[in-house]
């Protein structure tokens, strides 16, 4: 799962994990809540609908690594 992080946490993560900020980390929303978000906020704004493009990069295959034996 991939997760969004502040700027301040992604630097404390590189420098001391141990020193962490008090920003929580927050999880990737999923697509069809930040699309109900996005209603919410065009339906606020007075806008009737909008038409996106969304890129959907594939994920790599698994590899497998032969054992020893």
């Amino acid at each position: 799962m991939m997760m969004w992080t502040t700027p301040g946490t992604q630097q404390a993560l590189r420098q001391n994990t141990s020193a962490l900020p008090t920003a929580p980390v927050v999880p990737e929303p999923e697509p069809n809540r930040l699309r109900i978000m996005l209603a919410a906020a065009l339906r606020r704004a007075g806008q009737a609908s909008i038409t996106l493009a969304v890129r959907v990069e594939p994920r790599p295959a698994p590899r497998c690594i032969p054992s020893p034996n």
